[in-house]
Formats: C-alpha cells, sequence, structure tokens
C-alpha cells in the first residue's frame, strides 16, 4: 500500500494554499477535512474484498530475438468497478515492454491484457507471478495484490528462419539472397529413376539398354547424394561471446546450425553436434526430418561462456566420437596471430573433409568508413590492416588441412554455410 500521486498533488495543493494570508483556523478546518477524506478512502478499500483470477497465455517456445505476445485474461470476481495496473512479473531476458497505463475493471468483468517481449538469451525461463496495482475508490492509495500465476517458456536459436527459407524456396527468390540452391535435373551423383529423354539431357546419360528395349530413348535421372554425415564443431569460448548486431556471434553460429540442420536432415543426411570451449558436449548424429526438433531441445540452452578453447583437443575428442568419413564444418571467431586451429585442422583432415568457417566482427568492415581526422583514425585503420593480414595468414596456414574456408561477418553466416553445403553435396567429394 502506499499514497498514489493524486494524494500528493492533494497535500501539495493544501500546503500552497496555507501560503496565502487567510485566517489559520480555515487552513486547519481545510487540512482536517482533506485528512479525513484520504482516510475514509483508505478505509473503505480495506474493507471490501479485492478478488482476481489471472490466466497467462503464452508460447512455450521463443526464438531468440523474435518479437511475441504474452496475454494475460484477468477476471474481476468483485461486484464493483476497479481501476487496475498490470504487471507481469516477466523475466528479464525476455526483455518486456512496460507499461504504465491503469484500466477501469467492472464488477465480474474480463480484462485481456497483453505485452511485447523481444528475447535476448536462449534458455529456459519461469514466471512466478502476476501483479496488480489497484487504486481505491477516490484513487488516494494504490494497494498491491500479488497472484501466483506460473508458466515456463524456452528460447531456442532462431528457428523461425525455417519458414523464411521455406517461403524463400517456394518463392523462388534465393538469387535475393545470394543463395545458389537451384535445382538442377539431372545433375546429382546418386542414381533416382529411369525417363524418357528430353532435349538438353547429356548424351553420357543415355541407358543404352533400356533405349533398346523400349525402342525409344531413356536418360537415368540423378539425384544428389543422401545419407551423408555432416558433423558441426562450434567454438564456444570467450572470442564467440562479444556481441555482433543485436546477437553474439555464438548465437549467430546457433542460428545457422538450426537452418543448415533442418536443410540437411531434409535432404536424408545425418547431423552430429559438438561444443568446445566453455562447453563441452556431444550430441550424437540425428537423422530424419522430424529429428529437427531433437536437434532443437539439444542446442537451446548451450551458452558461450570466458574460457579459451582448445582446438587440437577438441579435434582429438571428436574423433574418439565419429570416426565414419564426415563432413566437419568448424565454426569458431579467431582473432590469434599463432593458432592451433591449422593443427586441429590437420588432426581432422586425415579421415574427414573440413570446412572452416572463421567469423570476422562487423565493426572490422565498419572502419574504413569512418572518416580519418585525428592520429588515432589512422591508427585504428592501420591496425585493422595488420588484423586482416593475420587472418589472411592463418588461412593460408590452413589451406592444405581444409577443402573449403569461410571468412565472413556473423550476420552473413546462414547463407554462406548453405551455399557451402550445396557446393560440397554436389561437387561429389564427400
Amino acid at each position: 500500500m502506499k499514497p498514489s500521486k493524486y494524494s500528493l498533488y492533494l497535500i501539495g495543493g493544501v500546503a500552497i494554499f496555507g501560503l496565502f494570508p487567510f485566517s489559520p483556523e480555515l487552513w486547519v478546518w481545510l487540512s482536517a477535512i482533506c485528512a479525513a477524506i484520504v482516510v475514509a478512502d483508505l478505509a473503505l478499500f480495506l474493507l471490501r474484498r479485492t478478488d482476481f483470477a489471472i490466466e497467462r497465455i503464452i508460447q512455450s517456445n521463443l526464438a531468440i530475438h523474435r518479437s511475441a505476445v504474452i496475454r494475460l485474461n484477468i477476471v474481476n470476481q468483485t461486484k464493483r468497478q476497479l481501476v487496475v495496473k498490470v504487471l507481469d512479473i516477466c523475466p528479464a531476458e525476455l526483455n518486456p515492454e512496460v507499461s504504465d497505463r491503469f484500466f477501469k475493471l467492472k464488477g465480474g468483468h474480463e480484462l485481456q491484457y497483453k505485452y511485447g517481449v523481444l528475447p535476448i538469451k536462449r534458455g529456459s525461463f519461469n514466471f512466478e507471478s502476476t501483479t496488480l496495482i489497484v487504486r481505491s475508490l477516490l484513487h488516494f492509495w494504490e494497494f498491491k495484490r500479488i497472484r501466483p500465476v506460473r508458466s515456463e517458456v524456452n528460447v531456442y536459436p532462431d528457428f523461425v528462419a525455417i519458414s523464411g527459407y521455406l517461403e524463400l524456396v517456394a518463392k523462388q527468390h534465393r538469387a535475393q539472397l545470394g543463395m545458389k540452391l537451384v535445382a538442377r535435373r539431372g545433375s546429382g551423383l546418386e542414381f533416382e529413376q529411369l525417363r524418357e529423354y528430353r532435349l538438353g539431357d547429356p548424351l553420357n546419360h543415355l541407358d543404352w539398354k533400356a533405349t533398346a528395349r523400349h525402342q525409344k530413348l531413356i536418360s537415368r535421372e540423378f539425384q544428389d547424394e543422401r545419407d551423408q554425415l555432416i558433423c558441426v564443431l562450434i567454438d564456444s569460448g570467450m572470442t564467440m561471446r562479444m556481441n555482433d548486431g543485436e546477437l553474439t556471434s555464438f548465437d549467430h553460429a546457433l542460428n545457422a546450425l538450426i537452418l543448415l540442420g533442418y536443410v540437411a536432415l531434409h535432404q536424408g543426411d545425418s547431423i552430429a553436434v559438438q561444443f568446445f570451449g566453455h562447453t563441452n558436449k556431444w550430441l550424437a548424429p540425428v537423422k530424419g526430418a522430424n529429428s529437427i526438433n531433437t536437434l532443437l531441445n539439444s542446442v537451446f540452452d548451450v551458452q558461450s561462456g570466458p574460457t579459451a578453447s582448445d582446438y587440437v583437443a577438441a579435434a582429438e575428442s571428436f574423433l574418439n566420437h565419429q570416426r565414419k568419413r564426415s563432413l566437419v564444418i568448424l565454426v569458431t571467431n579467431s582473432r590469434e596471430k599463432e593458432s592451433e586451429i591449422p593443427s586441429a585442422l590437420n588432426v581432422l583432415s586425415k579421415r574427414h573433409l573440413t570446412l572452416l568457417v572463421n567469423l570476422r566482427d562487423s565493426v572490422i568492415d565498419e572502419i574504413p568508413k569512418r572518416e580519418i581526422d585525428q592520429f588515432e583514425d589512422a591508427l585504428l585503420l592501420s591496425e585493422r590492416a595488420y588484423f586482416l593480414e593475420d587472418r589472411r595468414r592463418l588461412l593460408r596456414q590452413c589451406a592444405g588441412s581444409y577443402h573449403l574456408g569461410i571468412d565472413c561477418r556473423p550476420q552473413d553466416l546462414i547463407v554462406r554455410l548453405l551455399n557451402a553445403y550445396w557446393q560440397i553435396k554436389r561437387s561429389g567429394v564427400l
């Protein structure tokens, strides 16, 4: 319970009235009347019951940095009108909207209150209660009423991107994002079926036995190879914790992992994941389109941390888990001049086809756009040149140990990684 702003206005008004040259007795009487009204307002509220029924409606699964709406159905179980403000006790990680608005709620009626959230962290979060601020009849007092309303919500990597990908495929607008995912009839490596020859089919795809049997030209049709294994090694160490835009590099990597996993699983491939650095976790290969839920539930609460990553130990640990030849994608953000990455890739490439993804902080690309007005600006530009040269040197050191290397901003990772996946799939090198 606390006085409302109207009580403060009343007290201020009485105090100002006392400054004018009126009779002191008049000011005392006025003060007494105002005090009596305020006390009566308090007594009336305390003598009357205030009951509410509250239900929270929320999606159990949210995506990081994707807006969502939480709804509260609040029923006034008294017979009189109440003036209330709703304060849902929402976890700070969901970044909720805050409103100071009061609502009039008639007796026996329901208030449908909603507010937006924009999750900024992955994991499991709990709602415990909802608080209502109720004003007294004359609005001089505000009373806090807390009701236990428990809910649980999981914040996942950006699975909403899957819907965007499906829409992209449906509309065949891949070129707008730079994706090179156009299906090419007959250009895969795994036999799918026989069909009648069509103008433009490669002559080496003709099946002469079937042609002789049917007395017309018959072509073999191929599809991209299936049942291949994709293994993603994601660095969860200190260099992946830095924010790049609205998300950390680690969150960008998880978003790319989910979309890559969706595409690979729908292509008939299997996908496995290993985290190393701050979090060390192995997720055994999963297969089948429905396994995307297994993948989501296995990685949504994995966090990066302030631990230096041991690349060689991660590579050796991976070999203990997986001996079958596979495409191994190492995702990191290395700033070191002398890195263990070449040694780790050398260990992996003896048995596997490797793809190195080294993320580059977007701020590096913004430096040349600044005006050079001071010595510090020129120094920063020079440091950027040395930084990029160190990264190029790292890629040259790794050149003999990986099949493909990607150096990109975290925001570009999804497109670059999907393009690399399709390129490797259709080249037949795996």
